[in-house]
């Protein structure tokens, strides 16, 4: 149990239900994030990291002190290094901010096992206090037709590899500022059967889905699977992606950054769409005049829309 005391846990919201969320892209154009083929044991594997002249922390820490006060930041997926974790906890130590959780997206570790660092999430208060840590379990693997688009060798009839080692558990916390929270990084919220057991046996407030994806748009696979898991619990999801991948592809207009995605509740549904209950969604985008850039939404305001999976 994480608590509710403002330098230890997470301190009680003042608005609950309307919670302010943050998604912070991190990297923002194409050559932010740099792509390194490897071939080891017989597999390709890619490594996935930021570019060595973006200064991470500096622009989370800028984009969260232009962003006032919030109850959730969320950052996405192997953009943020353990070194740049540890400067954003000192940044936040030493200045101190009005929000009440930064999960600080995920990245390598220094740690390594056969060569390959682990993809972690670290989770901090508004003082840069740790509140738990999570590593990815399944790293993902990219087929030929989407390693061609992002420029990397082809594979051939193989994929190529996440060059990060597997994680062995996911952590289950409650806070008693935001109630159970479950972090499932990218490639893990599609486990099956495992993410759809966590969630209904642990009935999870909100699951943080830090992503690395070309956005996180209505109808993507983030979605869809957010839609499949929001039918077992009350739990709410947010997903968060980086945008460099949108620009390698040149997507036009700019996908969101941010979703998220209500629970399912058919006990208030009409009787001709009660199959997808009163689920609700929200894109976030970000404001491109903003440098750093970052995109805000507050649960269920103004713009908020019902959702559902089209079959095909």
């Amino acid at each position: 149990m994480i608590p509710a005391d403002a330098m230890r846990g997470v301190r009680p919201s003042a608005a609950a239900g309307s919670e302010k969320i943050v998604f912070i892209p991190v990297a923002e154009d194409a050559p932010d994030i740099s792509k390194s083929h490897i071939r080891r044991g017989g597999n390709d594997f890619v490594d996935f990291r930021m570019s060595n002249s973006i200064d991470v922390a500096g622009r989370i820490t800028s984009a969260l002190a232009k962003s006032s006060t919030s109850d959730i930041v969320l950052v996405p997926e192997l953009v943020v290094s353990e070194e740049d974790a540890d400067k954003i906890a000192e940044h936040l130590l030493e200045s101190g901010t009005s929000h009440r959780m930064v999960i600080s997206g995920s990245g390598q570790t220094r740690q390594t096992i056969d060569e390959q660092p682990w993809n972690e999430a670290r989770v901090l208060n508004g003082f840069g206090v740790e509140l738990w840590r999570q590593r990815k379990v399944w790293p993902a693997g990219i087929t030929r037709d989407l390693a061609l688009r992002y420029g990397l060798p082809d594979p051939g009839d193989g994929q190529i590899f996440e060059d990060t080692a597997s994680g062995h558990d996911i952590t289950v916390i409650d806070t008693d500022g935001l109630g159970r929270c479950i972090i499932l990084i990218c490639q893990d919220l599609q486990a099956r059967p495992v993410a759809d057991d966590l969630i209904r046996q642990y009935q999870p407030d909100w699951v943080f889905v830090p992503i690395m994806d070309c956005g996180a748009s209505v109808e993507r696979w983030a979605h869809r699977r957010s839609l499949e898991l929001s039918t077992l619990s009350q739990a709410r999801f947010l997903i968060s992606s980086s945008l460099s991948l949108a620009k390698v592809l040149e997507i036009v207009p700019l996908p969101p950054c941010g979703l998220a995605v209500g629970p399912s509740n058919p006990a208030s549904s009409s009787s001709e769409d009660a199959e997808d209950g009163d689920r609700l969604v929200k894109e976030a985008f970000v404001d491109a005049s903003s440098k750093p850039t970052f995109a805000t939404l507050v649960w269920r305001s103004i713009g908020w829309k019902k959702t559902f999976v089209i079959s095909k």
